[in-house]
C-alpha cells in the first residue's frame, strides 16, 4: 500500500513557538503515541480474554524537525496544536498539558540534520483525555 504524501503535518505550535514546513523548523514529521498496558482477564480455559481492562494510560508526541534553534527548556508545560494537510484541506490535533522532555539531534555527513522534540502529557485530575 502506497503512503498518501498529501497528509503531512503543515505547523507544530508550543509556548508560544511555531514551527512550520515553511518558515522555521524546515520540513516537519509529526508522532505521537497515545497507549496503555493491557490487562486481561481470563479464566478456566479460556482461549482468548473475556474483558481487557487498559491501565496505566499515557501521550507521548514526538516532532522532528530539520531545521532547528533551541529555544525550549524541560520541563516547561503548554499546550501542543499540529496542523495537518489532508486532502479535505486542514486538520488540527491539540494535545494538552504536554511537558517538554528534550531533544534529540542528529547531524550526518553531508545531508540535512534533524532534531526530534520529545513532549509526554501531565493531567491534573488523572482522567481527562489530552487529545482533542
Amino acid at each position: 500500500m502506497a503512503v498518501d504524501p498529501s497528509i503531512y503535518p503543515k505547523s507544530v505550535v508550543y509556548n508560544g513557538t511555531t514551527w512550520s514546513a515553511t518558515t522555521t523548523g524546515g520540513p516537519l514529521n509529526g508522532r505521537y503515541m497515545h497507549e496503555g498496558a493491557e490487562q486481561e482477564h481470563r479464566s478456566g480455559d479460556d482461549l482468548y480474554p473475556q474483558a481487557v481492562f487498559i491501565t496505566n494510560r499515557s501521550l507521548r508526541v514526538f516532532v522532528t524537525l530539520s531545521d532547528v534553534k533551541q529555544v525550549l527548556v524541560p520541563g516547561v508545560s503548554s499546550s501542543l496544536v499540529m496542523t495537518l494537510t489532508t486532502k479535505a484541506g486542514t486538520a488540527v490535533l491539540t494535545f494538552s498539558t504536554m511537558i517538554f522532555v528534550g531533544a534529540n539531534g542528529n547531524q550526518p555527513r553531508g545531508i540535512p540534520g534533524e532534531v526530534e522534540l520529545a513532549f509526554v502529557h501531565q493531567s491534573a485530575d488523572g482522567q481527562t483525555v489530552p487529545i482533542t
